[in-house]
């Protein structure tokens, strides 16, 4: 076709220029503008009016004193601080539960969506993205009562005493499983690194090592290394399931919210590995790559952002969850360093004492929602900084090769 009939070609009706339209646009502008700034006035006005109510507690016990005192006695006073008001215990107790569910959750989620993205038959696939999507709208309350009444006499109080009654074997397998991938990561980043500095050679990853050594050799080296000051640090009484065992727990509340955060997990790590180019597990399976290569080499790094976002939506979840873990934790006001013994959250003790709160507890109550806040606001900057950080490198890769 011609220019001269392209240019001749009427637009269709409704995307012709009309008298409207000039004004359209800055409304539309305006509009949007005005939605996205409200967001943050909205979080800006809870903020200063939270810190506002939880003045007087700040200005008694001191910000960083709040923030690291272990004692919690509420008084009831209307005028003036009383009582003694550290947030330390709960602030544990929301990190130990909330790390819990992200070390049960997230191999499983990863898990689960690779199967029903790769593996699984068309028709079971389609089952599964529908039950997922479905456990994932559960109220919280569902799963509280659940597992209150089935999953922790049936399941999680004989598993308790398992571990307790095998308590440094248990201790040692569990450390040794969530932190072994993280010092095999740092071993080989820190290997090419230095190995790159000393060839002279940037942005490019040998084969091998400093001094000629393989990547693999070394890794397993230093994994046999930390595997033995691991094992001395556990014998010499760093456990995790020492004590009685009480039912209620760190453990319990932990791993009923890993069951609450997995379906949410799941979907959205789910639709990350679908959108991935297919064209490209193609061009690898051409070329004689196994299915495990093409998931651990191609899938799983080319989604990596999008894990980390459902990692950290699981993680704000886990970390604001409330009437599941009041129901499991055990109430308790101080940090335990044992797994089996009953704690509290700062979520879970607001809304446990907040009826029935003099005003100087709501006092105390406002400052550990103030503290929550800046807990989430952390956890959310350190992944957007992992993820801005993973992105520059895969970018710097990409550039070299």
């Amino acid at each position: 076709m011609s220019p001269e009939v392209q240019s001749n070609t009427p637009p269709p009706a409704g995307l012709r220029a009309t008298g409207r339209g000039r004004f359209a646009d800055p409304i539309f502008r305006w509009s949007v503008t005005v939605a996205a700034c409200t967001v943050f006035v909205v979080l800006a006005l809870m903020v200063l009016r939270t810190t506002q109510d939880a003045w007087p507690i700040f200005r008694s016990e001191g910000f960083f004193g709040f923030l690291l005192g272990d004692q919690w006695s509420s008084g009831t006073s209307r005028v003036e601080v009383t009582g003694e008001y550290g947030a330390l215990p709960f602030i544990y107790g929301t990190l130990v539960t909330s790390a819990i569910a992200i070390a049960l959750a997230l191999p499983l989620a990863i898990l689960t969506a690779l199967y029903i993205t790769q593996l699984a038959p068309q028709r079971l696939r389609n089952t599964l993205s529908y039950t997922v999507e479905m456990l994932a709208a559960i109220p919280s309350v569902v799963f509280g009562l659940w597992g209150l009444w089935f999953f922790l006499p049936v399941f999680l109080r004989p598993l308790q005493e398992f571990l307790s009654s095998h308590n440094h074997v248990a201790s040692f397998l569990v450390l040794l499983l969530v932190t072994a991938p993280f010092v095999a990561y740092l071993t080989r980043a820190l290997a090419r690194r230095v190995w790159s500095w000393s060839t002279h050679l940037r942005g490019r990853t040998p084969a091998d090592g400093p001094g000629g050594v393989p990547l693999r050799a070394l890794t397993l080296v230093v994994l046999a290394v930390y595997t033995g000051l691991l094992w001395l640090r556990v014998s010499d009484g760093m456990t995790l399931f020492h004590g009685q065992v009480y039912g209620f727990s760190y453990l319990s509340a932990g791993v009923v919210l890993a069951v609450m955060i997995l379906p949410i997990m799941t979907a959205i790590i789910r639709e990350v590995i679908a959108v991935h180019a297919v064209d490209h597990q193609h061009a690898a399976y051409a070329m004689g790559a196994t299915r495990h290569e093409v998931i651990t080499r191609l899938i799983l790094p080319a989604s990596f952002s999008g894990i980390v976002g459902a990692t950290m939506l699981g993680l704000g979840r886990a970390l604001g969850e409330t009437i599941a873990v009041l129901m499991l934790v055990g109430g308790s006001q101080r940090a335990g360093d044992s797994l089996l013994f009953p704690g509290d959250t700062m979520a879970a003790h607001i809304a446990a004492t907040f009826q029935d709160a003099t005003q100087e507890a709501i006092w105390g109550l406002m400052a550990i929602g103030v503290a929550l806040f800046i807990v989430t606001m952390i956890v959310n900057i350190a992944a957007r900084l992992l993820v801005w950080r993973v992105g520059r490198l895969a970018g710097k890769g990409a550039a070299a090769a």
